[in-house]
């Protein structure tokens, strides 16, 4: 039920007119990942990947003359994610509505959606270029984007245009749903806003679960070979816990700009920085990388461990070299 009743709007609070305004909780799995690719916008929109001049200053905050530009750039975060989740150019945009003329008869039409005592009605249109799924949406902000089925409907427009059959073929378990119990977002879906493919992991690559690859269950991250490096990245508060219960690869830690989606048990929010280099491994920083990456490899127990007789000295066989 919390998703029948939020569209897509700009805050009015000053010096952060252009952070979009959540009324209740749920949909921030998609609210945080296209923030992020506004800030992204914002931040480096510029030729050379510079801050506008000033923006960096105050980059949430409207300058004169800018909350007209608010819808269009919007549109554009939109367009971005659908272009990234859909394996051809065909675009399916999805305008969702429900019966009900008041707020009180709405309210009354959801409830009786989220029973199952009554149904939405979906009316798509298929376009062939990212270019017009951003028109649709730009013209729509002033209507039904910004009405009470707005994310919904940009939910299933970004499903179909993925279409549903490649999106349980990215998941470990296709019969996971992509809501929770409070209708909050799974990994899947927020993976889906940030790189296009709806796997369960923020890892790099893919993993067998189990000694055997021949019978073990294949998990799958975030595929660099598939999606590239994001434009924006994903953290994770679990990661620094002692248990760690979650690991995140470096494909995400160090995307294209340094803007973040932070999920944490509860919300998901962003982080961002108005300098490009924060996004980049120094050089020491990528060779310990690559260090820790062929340890864990051969590591017998989370990376705690690694068989003596793992990775092959450098340079071929034979004995290592003794000083």
């Amino acid at each position: 039920e919390r998703w029948l009743n939020v569209g897509f709007e700009f805050a009015t609070t000053a010096r952060a007119e252009w952070g979009l305004r959540q009324r209740r909780g749920g949909p921030c799995g998609i609210f945080a990942p296209v923030q992020a690719f506004i800030v992204k916008s914002l931040l480096f929109a510029e030729a050379d990947g510079a801050a506008p001049p000033g923006r960096g200053d105050d980059p949430m905050a409207c300058s004169e003359g800018e909350e007209d530009l608010r819808a269009a750039v919007l549109a554009n975060a939109l367009a971005s994610v659908m272009f990234h989740a859909t394996p051809s150019s065909s675009y399916v945009v999805c305008e969702v509505s429900m019966a009900g003329s008041s707020e009180e008869e709405r309210s009354a039409c959801a409830s009786a959606v989220a029973t199952g005592a009554a149904a939405l009605t979906v009316v798509s249109r298929r376009v062939s270029r990212a270019s017009e799924v951003q028109h649709i949406f730009e013209e729509a902000f002033s209507s039904w984007l910004g009405g009470p089925l707005g994310v919904l409907s940009f939910l299933c427009s970004v499903l179909l245009s993925r279409t549903l059959p490649a999106v349980h073929e990215d998941m470990d378990d296709p019969s996971m749903p992509l809501l929770g119990r409070f209708g909050h977002c799974s990994q899947e879906l927020v993976n889906l806003m940030l790189v296009g493919e709806a796997t369960s992991n923020v890892f790099d690559g893919t993993r067998f679960l189990g000694d055997d690859p021949s019978s073990g269950l294949l998990l799958k991250g975030v595929i660099g070979e598939k999606v590239g490096v994001p434009l924006v990245g994903f953290l994770s508060g679990f990661e620094a816990e002692a248990i760690r219960k979650l690991e995140v690869g470096l494909l995400y830690k160090y995307p294209e700009y340094p803007v973040w989606v932070l999920g944490s048990a509860t919300h998901y929010l962003i982080v961002f920085s108005t300098r490009r280099e924060d996004a980049r491994l120094s050089h020491e920083a990528q060779v310990e990388q690559r260090a820790k990456q062929v340890f864990n490899e051969h590591s017998i127990d989370e990376g705690g461990l690694a068989m003596a007789g793992g990775p092959p000295p450098r340079g071929g066989g034979g004995e290592p070299r003794r000083r």
